[in-house]
């Protein structure tokens, strides 16, 4: 169940909040890859 969240935020919290969220997904997406590669190559 998803909720929705209105947060009153400036134009540069806006900003920073969205750099911060893309630089989570960025940094997870690379966790994965990295942790699928190992597998990948202890399994070799």
């Amino acid at each position: 169940m998803k909720e929705i969240v209105q947060l009153n935020l400036t134009e540069e919290e806006s900003v920073i909040l969205q750099s911060l969220v893309f630089v989570g997904l960025t940094t997870a997406k690379n966790v994965t890859n990295v942790t699928v590669r190992e597998r990948e190559i202890h399994a070799l």
